[in-house]
Order: structure tokens, then sequence, then C-alpha cells
């Protein structure tokens, strides 16, 4: 698998299990510039429904990364329509101001069951740091260096009750990493519990957040953002 695969990655734990990641690229004549950003994205709709109350999107704009994570409240067709209209909203414009921008969430929301709602954006200068505005239960952490961080959202519904959004600017740890994930997903779980998981490829680490913290009853969804070191790859 690694040598037929583009990108590869695998952890393994005792008695635990296995994720593995394959990726096949389209050949292609031309080098490939290396990744600014690594991320992936897991998103499970909850049991017995069809479709995922919760939307993820990522956007990159000449070195700057913008992430946004939605939970539509409840599961099912009506989660699912606030979470989408969330995400059109940002697929827009995902790099305004992200007090703007959820404010126009709100509105569009309007109607809907609401939605819980985070945007991260990362700036791309040296990857200095990353702003965050969150309201409602979207969980969003930095980890790397010598703690895990935890990012502040606020209480509020987009679509329903918000009040004065809120931002908050953190620094990009050493190594660092950005995880972002809906309540279907306990916050509870500490990357320096799995040796060498926190320089696994994102895929990798979204995988096994997902099958050790899934609550299993809800909608839920990760997103795992990284910037690779000079050089580094995986696979």
């Amino acid at each position: 698998m690694r040598r037929l695969s583009s990108v590869f990655d695998v952890h393994s734990t005792a008695g635990v299990g296995t994720v593995v990641v394959a990726r096949l690229c389209r050949p292609t004549s031309e080098p490939a510039p290396g990744p600014r950003y690594e991320y992936a994205a897991i998103s499970i709709p909850a049991p017995h429904e069809e479709v995922c109350g919760d939307t993820w999107r990522i956007a990159e704009r000449d070195g700057d990364c913008a992430v946004l994570v939605v939970d539509g409240l409840g599961h099912g067709p009506l989660a699912a329509d606030a979470a989408t209209q969330a995400g059109a909203v940002f697929d827009e414009s995902p790099f305004e101001d992200a007090e703007v921008l959820i404010g126009r969430a709100h509105g569009a929301l309007s109607g809907t069951r609401g939605a819980a709602l985070a945007v991260a954006q990362i700036d791309g200068d040296g990857g200095a740091g990353v702003r965050y505005t969150g309201v409602g239960n979207i969980s969003g952490v930095l980890a790397g260096g010598e703690r895990t961080r935890g990012l502040a959202s606020q209480n509020g519904t987009v679509g329903l009750q918000l009040r004065k959004v809120l931002s908050f600017d953190y620094e990009w740890p050493p190594r660092g990493l950005l995880v972002m994930h809906s309540d279907g997903i306990s916050n509870r779980w500490q990357l320096d519990t799995y040796p060498g998981l926190a320089q696994r490829h994102p895929a990798i680490i979204a995988g096994v957040l997902w099958r050790d913290f899934g609550r299993g009853r809800d909608d839920a969804t990760i997103v795992v953002v990284s910037r690779p070191l000079a050089g580094a790859s995986h696979g």
C-alpha cells in the first residue's frame, strides 16, 4: 500500500486499533509545490439518518487558511439545511472579518433551526497566529508546543439568539495543530496519551479521535489542520 500511494500514513496502538490513510494522486509532469497546510475532516451523520446535520469548509488564499465547522441544531434534514446555509455564507467570502461573516450567517439562518458555528482564520505570514470566532458548542483546540490550548466560544445560536460576536487571537505553537469538532465528539481527548499521534497526517489524527471519542448518538464532525515543516511529508 505504501509503495502504490502518493500519501500514506499509519498509527497503531496495541489492543486499541490501527488507522491508515492512503491517497492516490493523478501523475503530473510538473513538481507539486510543498503543502502550505495539510488538513483532513470526518463528517458522519447520526445513527439512522441519511444526511449529516453538521458541515465543514476550508479555504486557502495567499498562504492564509480559513476553517468553518457548523453543527445544525438536532439532526436530520432540518439540521442539515441550517448547516448548509451557513456553509454557503462562508463560501461567499471566507476571509472577511469573521464577526461580520457570522452576522450574515445569523440573518441567513433566520427561520431555520439555527446552528452552532465557529470560524478559524490562520495567518499565513509564517503561521504566526490564528483568530478564532465561535458561537455555541463547537470545540476548538490548538495543540502543540508545551500545552494544549482551548479556543474560546461564546453562548448563543446562530439564526436564533446572537449576542455581540467576539474574536480571540492566539499564537500558533511550534509543530502546532488546529482541531475543531462538533459535540458529536467528546472534548475529553488528549493527544499526548497517544505516543507519536501529533506527528501523523491530519487524517490519522481525525480518525483516531473520532474512533475513540465519537459519542455515537449524534452527527459528528472533526477537522484537523497542520502546517508541515519545510521538507516534511507523510508517506
